[in-house]
């Protein structure tokens, strides 16, 4: 069965509450949170479950932004920027075979307490690796207007301080239909 995934966090499950709660126990246990002396040691947990809940929101970014960007770097669809050769108005359906797409963030999160600056700063890092096995794009006037996705393997991480919240090596998933960019992705 193929799974239907458009975000980071769910890619990760980040979006499942009991796995970020159980993340936000060992945030507040481990690491910097724990060693903490600029949050009470009764307030780690509730830093924690926050910094999981912020993680969370920063991974709604749609995959397909990333794909997008990635896509206009191949060299297959170069001479789709030359509008002597495809004119604006043209349509073109371009097939990429089999691929590999790496992505590695290193986000900061600073831990507030009623809105309140504590000083305390959160590394965190963000790693993804996608295999795709095809996809078939549509580019008009120099620009990436859409593709369509087949299945495709990955794995990826989350760790924020040195914990890891969420790992998870994939079977095959999709993304939800075709992707549209608007107003497209430059080449």
């Amino acid at each position: 069965m193929t799974e239907t995934v458009a975000t980071f966090a769910a890619l990760l499950g980040l979006d499942d509450r009991s796995r970020a709660q159980a993340g936000a126990t060992a945030l507040a246990r481990a690491g910097k949170l724990a060693s903490s002396r600029l949050i009470a040691g009764p307030l780690r947990q509730a830093a924690a479950a926050s910094l999981i809940d912020a993680s969370a929101a920063l991974l709604q970014s749609p995959l397909a932004d990333i794909l997008g960007g990635a896509w206009k770097k191949a060299h297959e669809i170069a001479q789709y920027a030359d509008p002597r050769k495809h004119p604006p108005e043209q349509i073109a359906e371009v097939a990429l075979g089999g691929h590999e797409i790496a992505l590695k963030r290193q986000p900061a999160l600073d831990v507030l307490l009623d809105g309140a600056p504590t000083g305390l700063t959160v590394a965190c890092e963000l790693k993804l690796k996608l295999e795709m096995k095809s996809v078939l794009l549509r580019i008009q006037g120099g620009r990436i207007v859409g593709a369509r996705v087949g299945d495709f393997f990955g794995g990826g991480s989350y760790s924020c301080a040195g914990v890891t919240l969420a790992e998870r090596k994939t079977s095959p998933f999709r993304l939800p239909g075709d992707i549209a960019f608007a107003p497209g992705i430059a080449l």
